[in-house]
């Protein structure tokens, strides 16, 4: 059997004048939890869209006697596979962004992101997402239920413009969606796949040029379409459903505007 035991002794010694502190001092620690595979997984592929979390952390720094609490999720990955057809026609075999996240908490209890204002902000993209893709925006955004950090509603999505053949697609934030709900005990995380908002449309086909904007409702999708066929003016109402027995459906209802023709006498057709 081994045995050990010591004693400390701490003999205070007061200073010949009053302390002071250099205006320079600056303090800071981080605690932080890392794992290649993921310190944080949220989702599945089944689902359409999976979020890793390579570190999460906080750290807390003191600079010249003002604390500050910046809290961090780093190497980050957000993979996007939806399981809508039409979405699939446009993403192909999906997208994956890379994404790193700080936010802030000041002295009056308040809580922003860093490169943002308040509590949204535009992420930079260490890494462009694989496959066709023309990356313009990562979006990111907190949203506190009834003004408490201890529910939070998170939004993080992408806008990208894709090619497809003569049609060029612009697809305003398509991403995840976390409900954080600390309160809950049984489901503090609950996580989503996020439509996009809109896909506007862009059309060069040589003769036929135009373009259009579809807002999405649902699985369905609806807009206006406005085309050029030579001097003919083309416009179409388009219903879009991506959950028919073929995959998805499309409705049109086409009017056309065709240059007048001059009869005799001053009349026109």
């Amino acid at each position: 059997m081994n045995a050990s035991a010591g004693v400390s002794l701490f003999l205070p010694v007061a200073p010949p004048g009053p302390a002071s502190v250099s205006s320079d001092l600056d303090l800071g620690i981080s605690v932080s939890k890392s794992n290649p595979a993921g310190a944080l997984v949220l989702g599945s592929d089944a689902m359409g869209a999976k979020l890793a979390i390579g570190e999460l952390g906080v750290a807390l720094r003191l600079k010249n006697g003002a604390p500050n609490l910046t809290f961090f999720a780093r190497k980050g990955k957000a993979t996007i596979r939806p399981n809508d057809p039409f979405l699939r026609l446009i993403l192909g075999d999906g997208i994956a962004l890379d994404f790193a996240v700080e936010a802030e908490a000041d002295t009056a209890g308040k809580l922003r992101l860093t490169n943002g204002t308040g509590l949204k902000a535009s992420l930079p993209v260490p890494t462009l997402p694989t496959g066709p893709f023309k990356l313009q925006l990562i979006t990111l955004g907190l949203e506190p239920v009834g003004n408490s950090f201890l529910h939070l509603k998170v939004e993080l999505s992408a806008s990208f413009g894709v090619d497809l053949g003569p049609f060029a697609a612009s697809v305003d934030r398509l991403g995840v969606l976390l409900d954080l709900d600390i309160g809950n005990a049984a489901n503090p995380v609950a996580f989503a796949f996020k439509l996009p908002n809109g896909i506007g449309l862009v059309l060069d086909a040589g003769i036929v040029k135009g373009g259009g904007y579809l807002s999405v409702d649902g699985t369905s999708y609806a807009g206006v379409l406005e085309l050029k066929m030579l001097a003919v003016d083309v416009k179409a109402i388009a219903i879009l459903d991506t959950k028919s027995e073929a995959g998805f459906s499309l409705l049109l209802l086409i009017f056309g505007q065709f240059p007048a023709i001059q009869l005799s006498f001053g009349f026109t057709l």
